[in-house]
Parts: structure tokens; sequence; C-alpha cells
């Protein structure tokens, strides 16, 4: 059987690569004693599968783990344990046990939502995303390997949103294909005209994921993030 568990990262635990977020969920696991299914073989290691993994410095709400246990479990219970031995930062937001035919995680999400906080010195209007959006073809240059490459930077981008929060500050929404566009610094550097690596030391956010290309089944219960800084 699987386990599908929601959780959310933020504050300063953001800053914790892919590679230690997963020694300390394998650890927390370990302390309320999952029951987690290991492959045979020679090595045997959790079968766990992970969203794609999350940018470090970015804040996650409705991040994604997949896991087989060996058997049942109360799902109300396991959010309550876990929430006991996580680190400050993260939180069990919920979980639930999907039909055992429910096709992977990998095969189930189809793509993504950010939210980045504009600042006074990157700016986009309501016109530079029409602009955007009104072509089929974006290039963009960048080096890879020592090698110039050109791609479609508008391929794949689904939806921006440009929004005033709290009356005062700006922020913009991307809905993005996984299997196309899973690139939000490019998009923005874009439609902003600053360099890519200026634009990592803004406040972002992966909202969640989403199951279908037309928006319309998101993969957990949406939460609402807590906007205080």
């Amino acid at each position: 059987m699987k386990l599908r568990l929601i959780y959310s990262k933020t504050g300063l635990i953001r800053f914790t690569s892919h590679r230690d977020l997963m020694r300390i969920l394998f650890r927390s696991f370990s302390r309320i004693e999952l029951p987690i299914r290991y492959s045979e073989g020679y090595s045997p290691h959790p079968r766990v599968t992970f969203c794609p993994p999350l940018k470090v410095g970015m804040e996650g709400f409705n991040e994604v783990i997949e896991i087989h246990l060996t058997e049942l479990v109360e799902t109300d219970e396991i959010i309550v344990s876990l929430n006991d031995v996580l680190p400050v930062g993260m939180k069990a937001e919920g979980a639930f046990l999907p039909p055992e035919d429910s096709p992977s995680l990998g095969k189930l999400i189809r793509e993504v939502e950010y939210r980045v906080y504009l600042s006074d010195s990157v700016r986009v209007t309501d016109r530079d995303i029409e602009e955007f959006m009104a072509k089929t073809e974006v290039p963009l240059e960048y080096v890879r390997k020592g090698k110039i490459k050109i791609i479609n930077i508008r391929r794949g981008v689904e939806q921006l949103e440009y929004a005033v929060l709290d009356g005062e500050r700006e922020s913009l929404n991307m809905l993005l294909s996984l299997d196309e566009n899973n690139r939000p610094y490019d998009v923005l550097a874009t439609l902003s005209g600053v360099e890519r690596e200026y634009l990592v030391g803004l406040r972002w956010q992966r909202l969640g994921f989403y199951l279908d290309l037309a928006r319309k089944a998101f993969l957990t219960t949406k939460n609402t993030p807590n906007f205080s800084w």
C-alpha cells in the first residue's frame, strides 16, 4: 500500500538542500516507526518517491512524498506523530492512502505553481505578461557545460498572473508545465530583464502541483500560505 504525505517547508529551513531534507524526513520516519517497505536485492532502500526537488531558498506549501508501506496506518496519527519530531519550519499538512492501482507520483503531476514577490528593482507589468503570453516563441540563451544552448522559454508557461497582496506587496504567480518548462527563475528573468543570478534572492514559493494541464485537479488540498514573514 502507498501513503501520500503532504508537508510544508518554510522559514530558515528553506535553505536546506534536497539531500539534507531527505535525511531529515527519513530520520523522522524512523523515530515514529513508520512501516516503510524496502526494495529487495543486495542493497535494499526505502521505496519512497519525492516530488521534483525544491530549489534551495524556496518555500514549499504542498510538497508531496509517496511512501510504500508494509502495513495499514492511521493517517491522522501519522500527521500528529510527525509534527512532534519534525524540525521548526517543516510541518506535515495532510496524508491519505491512494488506491493501490493509482499511478505513481511521477506520472500523476503535470503542472507546478510558483509565486515570487517582486521588488523595486525587479518589476513586471500586466503589459509585459500580455506581450509574453501572446508569443509562441521566446528564445532564451544560456551556457551549459561550456556550450551555448537556446530554448523556447515561452513553451510550457500555462499562466502568468500579476497581483498586489495586502494592498502593497507585488507578486507574480506562474503555472508551468513540469514536462516542458520548470524554469521559474528564467521565466522571470525574461519578463523583467533582470539577470537570473539576482532573482534567486527574491522570496519564492512553490504553492503546489496539478494533475492535468487544464488546472482542474489539484494534487492535494490547497493550503492558503501564511504570508507573514
